[in-house]
């Protein structure tokens, strides 16, 4: 997704000089008068069609750069470029985004809603140009979390400047880095957040919830042997200071205070100057401001994007994001999207879960058990499986709560 450009330009480019100056960017992204309102982001793995070991090329005159042509002529976007090559588009509000992530998968960032209905219609609207435009060029976009077809580092990577300084950071970090940049794809959901109590309160019960969740929206890779959601188990063994559910999320009471005490620890991935991509690696982001790097001075805007560098399950940047869902059809990211609405954006349904569900006594366990048996899993009481309907029951009477009378999460919880 695109750096998030939303501060004045005048603060965006002021140089970092206290810890104040970064816990003021959450300040500005608080929500404290907007109704309750959610996002969503969907990942699409792309091949050629019906080859899912191959590749679409980026290529100008047909591939992935082509494709982004046709649907900014089908709906009226605009395109962004990175060093000169075509890499997403956005409306004329930068609010709607169909970007290329690294391994070419397709993504498209919603408008924030206040009702499913209006989530539910753009993204339908989009989907569907989306769609007819692959098809035209013979390009299928997958429904599947996970392409086990094609090996990582046989892909070329999209040819912007940070991707491609990735593909060298990974294999260092992560056994699994390659596999996650290039052959998965998720959903992920946007929710915003009033002020730090809320966020603190928001963050600490989506933790408690974030592993059944993966659960219940696991896509069974229905294979005998190895993990049953093989994207989830991709990203257990993706960099532990960047990603997983750290510890703090738990009982954190002050977010933002926390959050960027975390964040600071992480080794920086690179700065943008004048439109250039500047690999950085191996300061941590709090080294950079101490010490500066290549006559460069730590500001907002290189703090804004460390953020969008740091990949934990539930990550705090404008939107609190809920990170943990694989991808699927249209009516899976609607199911997702409704079922984090219900548990999260009524407030009576966030105190009551709060209340009565307990914290996994060992997350990275029950992480791995996820990943390895989907809902067939076992935590420190026992198999998920009533939880994961408990946790059903309290979405739906969220949604109740919110006027959502319209939308059922009725589903079989099918054990593989």
């Amino acid at each position: 997704m695109l750096v998030d450009l939303l501060l004045p330009d005048v603060v965006f480019t002021q140089q970092i000089q206290s810890f104040a100056d970064l816990l003021a960017v959450w300040t500005y992204f608080e929500q404290p008068n907007n109704l309750p309102r959610i996002g969503i982001e969907y990942e699409q793995i792309t091949y050629p069609y019906q080859q899912q070991s191959c590749v679409v090329p980026y290529g100008v005159h047909i591939g992935l750069h082509r494709y982004l042509l046709k649907l900014a002529d089908r709906l009226s976007l605009y395109p962004e470029y990175d060093n000169g090559h075509l890499v997403a588009l956005v409306d004329a509000n930068k609010t709607t985004v169909i970007s290329l992530e690294p391994g070419g998968q397709i993504e498209f960032s919603s408008r924030p809603h206040t009702r499913l209905a209006l989530l539910a219609q753009e993204l339908n609207t989009y989907v569907a140009a989306m769609t007819d435009v692959a098809k035209s060029l013979g390009i299928d976009l997958s429904v599947l979390p996970f392409n086990d077809k094609r090996r990582a580092c046989a892909v070329p990577v999209v040819p912007k400047a940070r991707y491609q300084w990735m593909q060298q950071y990974w294999p260092q970090r992560a056994q699994d880095g390659l596999n996650m940049m290039i052959n998965t794809a998720s959903v992920q959901v946007n929710l915003d957040f009033k002020n730090q109590a809320h966020a603190s309160q928001l963050i600490r019960v989506a933790y408690r919830l974030s592993p059944y969740l993966s659960a219940l929206f696991g896509r069974s890779a229905k294979t005998s042997t190895g993990p049953v959601l093989q994207r989830y188990h991709v990203w257990q063994s993706v960099d532990p200071n960047r990603c997983g559910l750290p510890a703090f999320m738990a009982h954190t009471n002050a977010i933002y205070h926390d959050y960027t005490k975390w964040a600071l620890q992480v080794p920086v991935f690179g700065i943008m100057r004048q439109q250039h991509f500047i690999p950085i690696g191996h300061l941590s982001f709090e080294s950079f401001i101490d010490q500066g790097f290549a006559g460069h001075r730590a500001c907002l805007q290189d703090w804004v994007m460390h953020l969008g560098t740091l990949y934990p399950e539930i990550r705090l940047k404008k939107t609190i994001e809920l990170r943990g869902a694989d991808t699927g059809s249209v009516e899976h990211v609607l199911w997702v999207a409704a079922v984090w609405h219900g548990l999260l954006n009524d407030l009576n349904t966030l105190h009551r879960i709060e209340d009565s569900f307990p914290c996994p006594s060992d997350m990275q366990a029950l992480q791995k058990a996820v990943a390895q048996h989907g809902l067939k899993a076992h935590d420190q009481d026992g198999p998920i499986i009533d939880k994961c309907q408990w946790i059903l029951k309290q979405a739906q009477k969220g949604l109740a709560a919110l006027g959502e009378y319209a939308v059922s999460l009725e589903r079989s919880l099918i054990l593989n």
